[in-house]
């Protein structure tokens, strides 16, 4: 039997704190080299103007492997008000087996999550100031992840649009129970600030890498192609840490700027000088050596981390016994 959850069933499930636990479990067993990975991949369709995205992953130790298909807009767990999105999730057993499907309303949760874990092993233990480029939907989860692993002072928002970042700097504030504080220039968001978050969809880099400080730890979770961060960033840091060096060598959209996979053309950059957050987690890599040091930190969307959220999610209604099941059997 099937378990079919909808989006009303699974929002309750889930909140950050229990999906920092998840993700973190998820990235140590990608540390001990206990998952399967394959980059997402677009299904083209319609001369190439509608497709679907397919984004797989497997947890062998938790036994468990989803497929996630489509995408959509709207809000999502953490983000108001919920509503409905297009994308779905089928969590399978290692034999493909098919035990949920569901609604992907925890895209940003998930987002926030991974974000709080880089930042709970990369970023100062005393980080208080937080900067963040892209001040929309997806924002919000990834400020209340941050916001649960290091004693946050402050937040400091900037977009392009002033209308935007000071109505998303007023609801995060409620959201986050900190002040979060809309400022007039992209060079407030990163000068003075600890942390620099950046989750846009910009095609062009979102900040001047000159205006980096000693200790900052930088985290791009926006578009796939992290064109958001200027290259010199990645030369300057003294760690580049990616969530799924799979995902980055294979990203299914080549046609933009595409700094990490650019400068390791070059020769600039190996594969063997960057780190996976999973090596980490468990302590094959090292993480922040030294106060001063600059890391930057790039999230690769979704896989594993979408496995270690949608099994939580099954798990859990199981025990509260939502949801429809259904046997594709008959």
């Amino acid at each position: 039997m099937t378990l079919l959850l909808k989006n009303g069933e699974i929002l309750p499930l889930l909140d950050m704190p229990k999906a920092i636990e998840a993700i973190e479990a998820a990235f140590r067993q990608q540390g001990n080299r206990q998952v399967s990975e394959h980059a997402p991949f677009v299904v083209r369709a319609g001369g190439g103007k509608g497709g679907m995205r397919v984004i797989t992953g497997a947890l062998q130790n938790s036994g468990h492997m989803v497929v996630s298909l489509g995408g959509g807009t709207g809000p999502t767990i953490g983000a108001p008000p919920p509503e409905a999105r297009r994308g779905i999730v089928c969590l399978t057993d290692l034999a493909g087996n098919p035990l949920a499907v569901m609604s992907q309303a925890f895209g940003t949760l998930r987002t926030g999550a991974v974000v709080a874990v880089a930042a709970k092993y990369l970023a100062k233990t005393d980080s208080k100031r937080v900067g963040l480029f892209g001040p929309a939907r997806n924002a919000y989860d990834v400020l209340r992840g941050v916001a649960c692993v290091r004693s946050i002072e402050s937040f400091h928002v900037f977009g392009r649009n002033p209308e935007n970042r000071e109505a998303f700097a007023k609801r995060a504030t409620e959201l986050v129970g900190l002040p979060v504080e809309p400022v007039g220039s992209a060079r407030e968001a990163v000068e003075g600030m600890d942390i620099v978050l950046t989750q846009t969809a910009s095609l062009q880099p979102v900040f001047d890498p000159e205006w980096l400080e000693a200790g900052q730890f930088i985290s791009a979770s926006g578009i796939g192609r992290v064109s958001e961060i200027h290259p010199q960033v990645f030369l300057r840091a003294n760690q580049v840490v990616v969530s799924s060096k799979e995902h980055d060598r294979n990203y299914f959209d080549p046609g933009p700027p595409m700094p990490i996979l650019d400068l390791i053309a070059e020769g600039k950059m190996s594969w063997e000088g960057i780190d996976e957050l999973g090596d980490i987690v468990v302590g094959s890599a090292s993480g922040r050596q030294a106060t001063e040091d600059i890391i930057v930190f790039h999230e690769s969307q979704g896989g594993i981390t979408n496995v270690a959220l949608a099994e939580a999610i099954y798990e859990e209604a199981v025990k509260r016994g939502l949801g429809t099941h259904f046997d594709f059997r008959t």
